[in-house]
C-alpha cells in the first residue's frame, strides 16, 4: 500500500520539466500498448545540450519522497529512554533478566566481583537506557550490588569499589538513589544533578547524616546549582546545621555567588539558626561567618523573608543579636542596602512598587527584628546604653536624625534623650525599646503627618508582626 502511494505520488511529480521538446512529462498519460504486446513503451532520451544539468529540484522532491517512505516503513525511536516499559524494547527485557541473574545472590550462587562487572558492563552496553534497566531491579537487588561492592567477598580494592560505586550512583533513577543516600553519599559527587539532589535532600533531613551531607553540598562544584534548587524545601538551613562546626564549608555556604532570591533567604535563616547556641563575638566557625550572612541581606531578600516566611518568625533575631554586637559595619551595611540613599530615602518610602509599599514594609520588618534583638542583648548586661546608641547612630546615618514624636508625647526627641529612656527602662519593659525605635524607621523630614498612610500602613503591620 505504501509504495503503491509513493509511486502515484512520483508520477505527479515532473522528472524533466514542463517543456515537451526536453522530453516526455509524467504528468502526460503513456502512449497505449497493443493488446497482446509484450514490447515495453520506449521512451525518447532527452537532448543533451552543452552545459546543462537534469532538473535538480524535481530530483530532489523525488529523494525526499523515497527518504520519507523508507522512514516511514521503519518503526520510530522513542525519544526518551525512561518511558520503555517491559516487552517494548527486547534488549532492555533481555539486559534485566541476565542482571537479576548476576544479582541472585545466595548459598548456592554466590556473587563476586566478576558478577558485579558484568552486571556494570550489561548497564554500560544499553547506553542511555541504562537507567531505564536498573530502575526495574528491586531495593533487595540494588542493596545486594551496593553490599557485595563494598564486601569483602566482591573481590574490588578499594579504588575499583569506588569507581564501581560512583558509576552505580550515575546510573540509579533519583528515587532509588534517595532511597539509598546513605550508601551512595561518598560517590555522588560523579553522579547527574537530579541524583545528586535526591540523596542531599534525603540526607539533610537526617540528623545522623546531616553533617557529611553538608559537607558535600559545600564542596560539590555545582553547589549554586543545587541550592537555588534546594531553596523553599527547609533543606538548606539543615544542611547549615550540619556544617555549623567547619569555617571553610559554612563559608562556602553563605559566600556563594549567583544564588536566587530564594536560597538567600534560605542560607540566611539557616545561618541565624546556626548563630543561635553562641554569645555573640566568641570565636567560633558560626561567627565568622557572620560577614558573609550580611552580604547576602538586601531588599529583595527582606522581601522574601517577610512574604514567604512568616512575618511574625523570631527566626533572623540571633542574626541581628550577633551583628549588633559584632565590629565593623555589618549593621550600617544590612540597613544601607535596604534602605539606599539617603537623599531620595523619604520618597522611596512613600512610593508604591507594584502596588505595594515595599520598602516601607522591609523597613517595618528590618526595624522589629533589631528592636527585638537590642532587648535580648542588652536586657542581660550592664551596657546597655552601648547596644542602643549604636542602633540609633546606623539608623540616623541611613535615614536621617529623628523628629517624629515619642509615642503618647507629642514631642521631638533627642538622640541623648532616647538612648537615657531606653537605658533606664528596658529591663523593666522590653516593649519600652520597640516603641522607641519605631520611630527610627520613618522617614524624618518633617513631621509624621506627611508620610503616606498606605506606606504607614505598610511599615506597622511589617514591625508589629515581627514581634507582636
Amino acid at each position: 500500500m505504501l509504495l503503491a502511494l509513493v509511486f502515484s505520488f512520483l508520477l505527479s511529480v515532473p522528472v524533466f520539466g514542463e517543456d515537451p521538446a526536453a522530453g516526455i512529462s509524467l504528468n502526460a498519460p503513456p502512449p497505449p500498448t497493443p493488446v497482446g504486446s509484450l514490447s515495453t513503451v520506449r521512451v525518447p532520451s532527452r537532448p543533451k545540450p552543452s552545459g546543462t544539468l537534469p532538473n535538480h529540484d524535481s530530483l530532489q522532491r523525488m529523494l525526499v519522497v523515497l527518504a520519507a517512505a523508507g522512514l516511514a516503513a521503519r518503526p520510530r525511536r522513542r525519544s526518551g529512554a525512561m518511558g520503555v516499559g517491559p516487552g517494548e524494547n527486547p534488549a532492555i527485557d533481555e539486559a534485566v533478566g541476565e542482571l537479576r541473574w548476576l544479582l541472585d545472590d545466595s548459598l548456592r550462587n554466590d556473587i563476586g566481583s566478576r558478577e558485579l562487572s558484568r552486571a556494570r558492563a550489561v548497564v554500560e552496553a544499553l547506553d542511555s537506557y541504562g537507567p531505564t534497566a536498573i530502575g526495574r531491579l528491586s531495593d533487595a537487588e540494588i542493596e545486594t550490588w551496593i553490599r557485595e561492592t563494598r564486601g569483602w567477598v566482591g573481590g574490588f580494592s578499594f579504588n575499583e569499589g569506588s569507581d564501581h560505586l560512583r558509576f552505580l550512583a550515575a546510573s540509579l533513577r533519583p528515587a532509588q538513589a534517595s532511597r539509598f543516600a546513605a550508601d551512595l553519599l561518598p560517590y555522588v559527587s560523579g553522579a547527574a544533578l537530579r541524583n545528586r539532589l535526591a540523596v542531599y535532600e534525603t540526607l539533610a533531613r537526617d540528623p545522623a547524616h546531616r553533617v557529611p551531607s553538608g559537607i558535600a553540598v559545600a564542596a560539590d562544584a555545582d553547589r549554586v546549582r543545587v541550592l537555588n534548587a534546594m531553596a523553599g524545601s527547609g533543606a538548606i538551613q539543615q544542611l547549615m546545621l550540619g556544617v555549623q562546626m567547619r569555617s571553610k564549608e559554612l563559608e562556602m555556604l553563605t559566600t556563594g555567588t549567583g544564588l536566587s532570591v530564594a536560597a538567600r533567604a534560605d542560607v540566611v535563616l539557616g545561618g541565624a539558626g546556626v548563630l543561635a547556641p553562641w554569645q555573640p563575638a566568641q570565636d567560633v566557625p558560626a561567627t565568622r561567618g557572620l560577614p558573609g550572612l550580611v552580604g547576602l541581606l538586601d531588599g529583595d531578600v527582606v522581601t522574601q523573608l517577610r512574604r514567604h516566611h512568616s512575618p511574625s518568625s523570631d527566626d533572623l533575631v540571633p542574626l541581628f543579636v550577633h551583628v549588633l554586637a559584632a565590629e565593623g559595619p555589618q549593621l550600617e551595611n544590612i540597613f544601607a542596602e535596604v534602605a539606599g540613599s539617603r537623599s531620595t530615602y523619604r520618597d522611596r518610602f512613600n512610593a508604591q512598587d507594584r502596588g505595594h509599599f515595599h520598602l516601607a514594609a522591609n523597613m517595618g520588618y528590618l526595624m522589629g527584628v533589631a528592636a527585638e534583638a537590642a532587648y535580648r542583648s542588652a536586657a542581660g548586661k550592664a551596657g546597655t546604653a552601648k547596644t542602643i546608641s549604636r542602633l540609633v547612630e546606623v539608623m540616623i546615618s541611613v535615614v536621617g536624625a529623628p523628629a517624629g514624636p515619642i509615642v503618647g508625647g507629642g514631642t521631638s526627641i533627642a538622640i541623648k534623650e532616647l538612648e537615657d529612656g531606653v537605658s533606664s527602662q528596658i529591663k523593666a519593659d522590653g516593649a519600652v525599646i520597640r516603641k522607641h525605635l519605631y520611630y527610627l524607621g520613618l522617614p524624618h523630614e518633617g513631621d509624621i503627618d506627611t508620610v503616606d498612610p498606605g506606606a504607614l500602613s505598610a511599615y506597622q503591620n511589617a514591625f508589629a508582626g515581627v514581634r507582636p
